[in-house]
Protein backbone atom coordinates (compact mmCIF):
# COMPACT_ATOMS: atom_id res chain seq x y z
CA UNK A 1 0.00 0.00 0.00
CA UNK A 2 1.12 3.21 -0.76
CA UNK A 3 2.67 5.66 1.74
CA UNK A 4 -0.04 8.28 3.25
CA UNK A 5 0.96 11.98 4.06
CA UNK A 6 0.59 11.45 7.59
CA UNK A 7 2.61 8.26 7.20
CA UNK A 8 5.50 10.40 6.40
CA UNK A 9 4.94 13.13 8.69
CA UNK A 10 4.81 10.20 11.48
CA UNK A 11 8.20 8.80 10.13
CA UNK A 12 9.75 12.26 9.94
CA UNK A 13 8.92 13.21 13.56
CA UNK A 14 10.00 9.91 14.64
CA UNK A 15 13.65 10.30 13.52
CA UNK A 16 13.43 13.65 14.52
CA UNK A 17 13.27 12.51 18.15
CA UNK A 18 16.05 10.64 18.09
CA UNK A 19 18.56 12.53 16.80
CA UNK A 20 21.00 13.78 19.66
CA UNK A 21 24.24 15.94 19.61
CA UNK A 22 27.29 12.97 19.06
CA UNK A 23 24.89 11.04 17.11
CA UNK A 24 26.00 9.43 12.83
CA UNK A 25 22.64 8.67 10.98
CA UNK A 26 22.98 6.71 7.79
CA UNK A 27 19.93 7.74 5.40
CA UNK A 28 18.98 5.42 2.36
CA UNK A 29 16.75 6.64 -0.38
CA UNK A 30 13.43 7.11 -1.95
CA UNK A 31 10.46 8.98 -2.49
CA UNK A 32 9.26 8.08 1.34
CA UNK A 33 12.31 8.86 3.06
CA UNK A 34 12.19 12.24 1.05
CA UNK A 35 8.68 12.94 1.49
CA UNK A 36 9.44 12.69 5.34
CA UNK A 37 12.30 14.69 5.59
CA UNK A 38 9.96 17.83 5.27
CA UNK A 39 8.40 16.51 9.07
CA UNK A 40 12.11 17.15 10.44
CA UNK A 41 12.34 20.14 12.15
CA UNK A 42 15.60 22.87 11.57
CA UNK A 43 17.72 22.77 14.52
CA UNK A 44 21.69 22.68 14.85
CA UNK A 45 23.36 19.31 16.86
CA UNK A 46 26.72 18.97 17.60
CA UNK A 47 29.30 16.76 16.41
CA UNK A 48 26.76 15.20 14.64
CA UNK A 49 26.99 13.76 10.87
CA UNK A 50 24.88 12.49 8.29
CA UNK A 51 26.54 9.46 6.15
CA UNK A 52 24.54 8.53 2.69
CA UNK A 53 24.32 4.44 2.53
CA UNK A 54 24.83 4.37 -1.50
CA UNK A 55 26.50 5.98 -4.07
CA UNK A 56 24.47 8.59 -6.19
CA UNK A 57 22.72 8.95 -9.93
CA UNK A 58 24.42 11.13 -12.39
CA UNK A 59 21.96 14.03 -12.04
CA UNK A 60 20.69 16.55 -9.70
CA UNK A 61 16.62 15.14 -8.41
CA UNK A 62 14.89 15.26 -5.96
CA UNK A 63 15.16 11.30 -6.16
CA UNK A 64 19.08 11.39 -6.04
CA UNK A 65 20.24 9.68 -2.58
CA UNK A 66 23.10 12.50 -2.06
CA UNK A 67 20.33 15.18 -2.56
CA UNK A 68 18.31 13.47 0.45
CA UNK A 69 21.80 12.88 3.25
CA UNK A 70 22.66 16.53 1.76
CA UNK A 71 18.97 18.04 2.72
CA UNK A 72 19.21 16.43 6.37
CA UNK A 73 22.46 17.95 6.92
CA UNK A 74 21.19 20.90 6.12
CA UNK A 75 18.78 20.85 8.31
CA UNK A 76 20.99 19.68 11.19
CA UNK A 77 24.03 21.43 10.73
CA UNK A 78 25.64 18.39 10.64
CA UNK A 79 28.52 17.00 8.20
CA UNK A 80 27.69 15.16 5.60
CA UNK A 81 29.77 12.06 4.02
CA UNK A 82 28.76 10.58 0.53
CA UNK A 83 29.87 8.08 -1.76
CA UNK A 84 31.19 9.50 -4.45
CA UNK A 85 30.09 7.05 -7.10
CA UNK A 86 27.43 5.87 -9.07
CA UNK A 87 24.95 3.74 -6.87
CA UNK A 88 24.51 1.12 -9.39
CA UNK A 89 28.12 0.66 -11.12
CA UNK A 90 28.22 -0.80 -14.96
CA UNK A 91 29.89 -3.70 -14.25
CA UNK A 92 31.49 -6.02 -11.05
CA UNK A 93 34.67 -4.99 -11.97
CA UNK A 94 34.04 -1.98 -11.56
CA UNK A 95 32.43 -2.10 -8.56
CA UNK A 96 35.33 -3.66 -7.41
CA UNK A 97 38.07 -1.26 -8.74
CA UNK A 98 35.76 1.76 -6.78
CA UNK A 99 35.89 0.21 -3.51
CA UNK A 100 39.40 0.16 -3.03
CA UNK A 101 39.62 4.15 -3.39
CA UNK A 102 40.49 5.16 0.23
CA UNK A 103 37.93 7.97 0.16
CA UNK A 104 35.47 5.64 -0.42
CA UNK A 105 36.42 3.08 2.20
CA UNK A 106 36.62 5.80 4.49
CA UNK A 107 32.72 7.01 4.13
CA UNK A 108 32.44 2.91 3.68
CA UNK A 109 33.43 2.85 7.22
CA UNK A 110 31.84 5.50 8.78
CA UNK A 111 28.32 3.77 7.00
CA UNK A 112 28.90 0.54 8.79
CA UNK A 113 29.01 2.71 12.24
CA UNK A 114 25.94 4.63 12.21
CA UNK A 115 23.97 4.91 15.13
CA UNK A 116 20.40 5.18 13.64
CA UNK A 117 19.97 4.23 9.83
CA UNK A 118 16.60 5.92 8.25
CA UNK A 119 16.08 3.45 5.34
CA UNK A 120 13.22 2.56 3.11
CA UNK A 121 12.33 -0.83 0.97
CA UNK A 122 11.60 0.05 -2.40
CA UNK A 123 8.89 -2.52 -3.86
CA UNK A 124 9.62 -4.14 -6.84
CA UNK A 125 6.72 -2.86 -9.37
CA UNK A 126 6.06 -1.40 -13.06
CA UNK A 127 6.55 1.94 -11.26
CA UNK A 128 9.50 1.34 -8.97
CA UNK A 129 12.11 4.41 -8.29
CA UNK A 130 14.87 2.72 -9.26
CA UNK A 131 13.30 1.84 -13.02
CA UNK A 132 11.89 5.36 -13.19
CA UNK A 133 15.11 7.06 -12.77
CA UNK A 134 16.63 4.81 -15.60
CA UNK A 135 19.07 2.31 -13.37
CA UNK A 136 17.32 -0.40 -14.62
CA UNK A 137 15.34 -1.48 -17.11
CA UNK A 138 12.09 -3.77 -17.72
CA UNK A 139 14.12 -6.59 -18.62
CA UNK A 140 16.14 -6.56 -15.50
CA UNK A 141 12.19 -6.35 -13.37
CA UNK A 142 11.63 -9.23 -15.57
CA UNK A 143 14.97 -10.82 -14.28
CA UNK A 144 14.76 -9.91 -10.79
CA UNK A 145 11.52 -11.08 -10.56
CA UNK A 146 12.90 -14.66 -11.57
CA UNK A 147 15.48 -14.39 -8.94
CA UNK A 148 12.57 -14.02 -5.95
CA UNK A 149 13.09 -10.73 -5.44
CA UNK A 150 10.51 -8.38 -4.33
CA UNK A 151 12.38 -5.25 -3.65
CA UNK A 152 15.85 -3.23 -2.59
CA UNK A 153 17.11 -2.04 0.39
CA UNK A 154 19.40 0.87 -0.60
CA UNK A 155 20.04 -0.78 -4.04
CA UNK A 156 20.10 -4.14 -2.91
CA UNK A 157 17.26 -6.27 -4.46
CA UNK A 158 15.79 -8.57 -1.62
CA UNK A 159 13.19 -11.62 -1.40
CA UNK A 160 10.41 -11.85 1.15
CA UNK A 161 12.19 -12.79 4.10
CA UNK A 162 14.58 -9.79 3.24
CA UNK A 163 17.74 -11.90 2.23
CA UNK A 164 20.00 -10.52 -0.48
CA UNK A 165 18.53 -12.49 -4.03
CA UNK A 166 21.29 -14.03 -6.08
CA UNK A 167 21.15 -11.72 -8.98
CA UNK A 168 23.83 -10.02 -11.14
CA UNK A 169 22.88 -6.44 -10.25
CA UNK A 170 23.72 -6.90 -6.80
CA UNK A 171 27.00 -7.50 -7.13
CA UNK A 172 27.03 -3.94 -9.39
CA UNK A 173 25.41 -1.47 -5.73
CA UNK A 174 28.13 0.83 -4.69
CA UNK A 175 26.05 1.29 -1.12
CA UNK A 176 26.44 -0.30 2.21
CA UNK A 177 25.14 -3.67 2.23
CA UNK A 178 21.71 -3.95 4.55
CA UNK A 179 23.07 -6.42 7.02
Amino acid sequence: EPVTQLEHALQGAALAERLKDGMSVGVGWGRTLRLSLQSVPRRPLKRFSVVSLLGGLTRGAAMNPHETASHLADLLDAQCYLIAAPALTDSAATRDGLMGQAMLKEVFDKGEKVDVAFLSVGELTASNTMLSVGLISADDVRSLEKAGAVGNICVYWIDDLGRIVDHPLNARVMAIRPE
